[in-house]
């Protein structure tokens, strides 16, 4: 097999997606009323990417899984055996992702063995651990990308829910006289998710008249008239008045540890993420929601959002910096004016290029160059020292640091 290989990757059609904008990077047919949310790319039982053998497409996760040594390296086959440890995706969102937060390690390892133990299937709705890993994630913007992520000080969070004082006037004094800031962020939070059906119908009526008579701050309330619109009998549409909001311009990233919650509102982005499916959510959906685990999870601690700028590695290669052990992401800009040789890790790295033309060589073996467009993403094998580019564009670098 050659050191480089071009992937063929799954495609996600959930309702939040675009119609436009994954084809259009693609290249493909624009099919209005087919939303395209995602592509994957990696080794996902769930969506696994493909490469060429010959005369048929074959399955990245098949292959790891039968010589995980020879595609992984050994150096991540001796962290995380035979499992590539991220998965890189680009996501379009043309309406709200679900309000959720993600488990650590030591409570995704708890979380799954028990629901192991009730018998619970790894298909069942109700489920939350489907797996023993944390999830780390980093987005970083291929257009303006909006998001929600972490919690406003308790005293904001009173400023902007002084409107509905009397609706919630005891979930709110309890944030007011709570023994500091997180405990009374979480007893508010699950408060709010925990409403009885009629109260709850009573607050979204009072939410949409202050959307309508334009009371609140202007930011919020615009992202709120989208979250009733799109869940119009869901609590979490209060969420724009308790947590960050935080508008990525392109090139600009954000990094979510685990237990930060978060909900991504609109956009298209790279993402990459731990190799995980642990998803525990809060509201914004019609799956299944976790009060009780989210309510043990998350952070409450208020935060400030800022973005992620990517750091200069050289002249053409920046990196954005995370604490994840499982994923590193860089970006890698060419001008066209020269070309580039860029060092490999050692072990398995997936590129996808999002703008312009180029060509990629293997520096060893005598390998052919592969021509890379726009959408073109291609896998580079652990046995490549270093790769030739010429040309001009934007890549995408997926790997593990």
């Amino acid at each position: 097999m050659e050191s480089l290989a071009v992937l063929k990757n799954p495609l996600k059609h959930y309702a939040w997606g675009s119609d436009s904008a994954i084809p259009e990077l693609l290249g493909l047919p624009v099919i209005a009323g087919d939303p395209v949310a995602e592509m994957w790319i990696g080794a996902h039982p769930l969506g696994s990417s493909e490469l060429r053998q010959g005369d048929a497409w074959v399955s990245l996760f098949d292959l790891i899984s039968a010589q995980p040594q020879r595609y992984l390296g050994c150096r991540i086959f001796s962290r995380y055996g035979s499992e590539l440890p991220f998965l890189m995706k680009v996501l379009a969102a043309s309406r709200p992702l679900s309000i959720q937060a993600h488990p650590d390690r030591k409570q995704a390892i708890c979380g799954f063995q028990l629901e192991n133990a009730r018998g619970m299937a790894i298909d069942d709705p109700r489920r939350t651990y489907k797996d023993p890993n944390p999830k780390p994630e980093c987005v970083c913007a291929l257009t303006p990308f909006w998001a929600m992520c972490g919690f406003r000080s308790a005293e904001a969070v009173l400023a902007n829910m002084e409107p509905f004082s009397e609706l919630l006037h005891e979930e709110l004094n309890a944030l007011i006289h709570a023994a500091d800031e997180a405990s009374g962020l979480r007893t508010l939070f699950r408060a709010l998710l925990e409403l009885d059906p009629q109260r709850k119908k009573v607050v979204l009526i009072a939410l949409r008249q202050q959307v309508e008579s334009r009371a609140l701050p202007t930011l919020e309330s615009g992202w709120i008239g989208k979250l009733l619109m799109a869940y119009p009998a869901d609590i979490g549409c209060l969420a724009p008045l308790f947590m960050n909001l935080i508008c990525l311009e392109p090139g600009e990233a954000l990094f979510l540890p685990p237990n930060t919650l978060h909900a991504y509102l609109e956009g298209v982005a790279i993402e990459i993420m731990a190799n995980s499916d642990n998803v525990v959510r809060g509201g914004l959906t019609p799956k299944h929601i976790d009060i009780e685990t989210l309510a043990r999870i998350v952070n409450f601690a208020p935060s400030l959002v800022c973005a992620l700028q990517a750091r200069p590695l050289d002249a053409f290669e920046r990196i954005y910096p995370t604490a994840a052990a499982e994923f590193q992401l860089s970006r890698l800009d060419l001008d066209g004016a020269t070309s580039v040789d860029i060092a490999c890790s050692g072990g398995i790295e997936m590129f996808l290029c999002t703008e312009g033309s180029l060509t990629a060589r293997a520096e060893s073996g005598g390998s052919p160059n592969l021509l890379i467009e726009k959408g073109t993403s291609f896998l580079v094998m652990p046995d490549c020292s270093s790769i030739h580019l010429k040309g001009s564009g934007r890549l995408f670098r997926a790997s593990v640091p």
